[in-house]
C-alpha cells in the first residue's frame, strides 16, 4: 500500500525537482525552476538515501538509477581539501555532517551495487573527517574547515551524530572493528556532553 503511495504520489511530485539543464543532474531547491541557482548537497543526499533504502526493499531499479544519478552530483561536491561542500555554489567548506552522508550514501550503494569504487570513496571520506575534524580529546567532531584548512572549533551533536552512523554503516560492511569502536566512543561522547539529567 505504500510503495503504491510513493510510486504515485510521493515520487512523480519529487521528479519535479531534478533539474538536467546543468550536469551533472541533482534535485533543487525549486520545482520547475527555468533558473535552478544553487543545489545542495545534502537535500540530495538525503533523497539518494532514501532511494536506496527503497531499492533495498522493492528491487525496484528505477529508484537505484536515481540514487546512482545523485552519486554523480555529490562526486562534484568533493573540495580541494578532501570533504563534502555544503552546495554547488556555495564552496566555502567543509563540515561532518555533509561528508557523513556521503559515507552513508555510498556505504548503501554498495551494498546495493556491490561496486567497490562506492564504497572506496566512502571509506575515503570516512578517514578524511576522523584526521580533518575529530577532536581526539572528546570523540567529538568540530564543525567545519574552511579551504584556508582553518577549522572552527564548536561542537553540534549532528556533526557527531551523523559521523556514528556513518562509522556503524562501514562495520557493518567491512565488519572492521575500529569503526564501530570509534562509532561507541563518539556516540558516549555525545551522551555526556549534549544530554543533561531531566530535574523539571
Amino acid at each position: 500500500d505504500y510503495k503504491e503511495v510513493l510510486d504515485t504520489k510521493v515520487t512523480p511530485v519529487l521528479d519535479k525537482y531534478m533539474y538536467i539543464k546543468r550536469s551533472p543532474a541533482a534535485y533543487a531547491q525549486y520545482a520547475g525552476a527555468s533558473d535552478v541557482g544553487d543545489r545542495l548537497y545534502e537535500d540530495n543526499m538525503r533523497l539518494a538515501i532514501d532511494c536506496v533504502d527503497i531499492y533495498m526493499k522493492t528491487r525496484d531499479t528505477r529508484y537505484l538509477q536515481k540514487a546512482e544519478t545523485v552519486w554523480k552530483f555529490i562526486r562534484e561536491g568533493i573540495s580541494m581539501t578532501g570533504g563534502m561542500y555544503a552546495s554547488e555554489l556555495a564552496r566555502k567548506k567543509t563540515d561532518p555532517v555533509m561528508n557523513a552522508y556521503a559515507v552513508i550514501l555510498g556505504a548503501k550503494l554498495y551494498q546495493a551495487t556491490d561496486n567497490q569504487d562506492y564504497l572506496d570513496m566512502a571509506k575515503g571520506l570516512y578517514q578524511w573527517t576522523k584526521q580533518s575534524l575529530l577532536d581526539e580529546s572528546d570523540w567529538l567532531y568540530k564543525d567545519n574547515m574552511n579551504l584556508r584548512r582553518e577549522v572552527d572549533g564548536r561542537k553540534f551533536a549532528y556533526n557527531s551524530g551523523q559521523m556514528v552512523q556513518a562509522g556503524a554503516l562501514l562495520y557493518r560492511i567491512t565488519g572492521r572493528m575500529e569503526y564501530i569502536e570509534e562509532a561507541r566512543r563518539t556516540a558516549k561522547a555525545c551522551h555526556e556532553f549534549f544530554f543533561r539529567p531531566f530535574t523539571g
